[in-house]
């Protein structure tokens, strides 16, 4: 097998080419393979979108909970860019909802952040740890709130109720979900 056929895998997975992907994983390329940063054809896949893609090589036994060099999978990237279906896809293959990146930030954390609440509302169905705390004691109640660190000078509540600070229904999620809004 030429070595560059790794390299094919991976960009046809970015570019959603299911039948280049097809046929280069029947011709045996590494399912497996990373590119320099640690992402792997189904990383590439989720980043861009492309479900089908995703959805062949989780069927041909990829690994769902495949972390690349910052520890992140493939959920935290579908997490991250509100891509509801491969979330959802995934879970339901039996990744691991609350593995937590090289951060300490699980998929939660990074729905959280960008106001996801249809996300959001998946990942606490699936029993997700709400008050997973990252390297620097944020929770994903902080980052629906847009606080930087649990340091802030205001609780996360509080900033919860200022609009242009984060999603209000992702905060409210958060909290009914059990979440500690308490300060300190």
């Amino acid at each position: 097998m030429e070595p560059n056929v790794h390299e094919r895998l991976l960009e046809a997975c970015k570019d959603g080419n299911l039948r280049l992907v097809e046929d280069l994983i029947y011709a045996k390329a590494d399912i497996e393979h990373a590119d320099s940063i640690g992402a792997r054809p189904l990383h590439c896949a989720t980043l861009s979108g492309h479900w089908q893609v995703v959805r062949f090589l989780a069927d041909a036994e990829a690994d769902i909970d495949a972390q690349t060099s910052t520890g992140r999978t493939a959920l935290h990237f579908a997490c991250g860019k509100n891509l509801v279906n491969v979330a959802r896809y995934l879970l339901g293959r039996g990744a691991k909802h609350s593995l937590p990146d090289s951060k300490g930030r699980g998929p939660l954390h990074y729905a959280a952040k960008q106001g996801l609440n249809a996300i959001v509302s998946l990942l606490l169905n699936e029993a997700t740890e709400v008050d997973m705390k990252d390297e620097d004691g944020a929770t994903p109640l902080h980052f629906a709130a847009q606080v930087k660190h649990a340091t802030s000078y205001r609780p996360p509540l509080r900033r919860c109720c200022w609009p242009q600070a984060g999603s209000v229904d992702v905060c409210r999620a958060l909290i009914r979900r059990g979440a500690d809004a308490r300060w300190g």
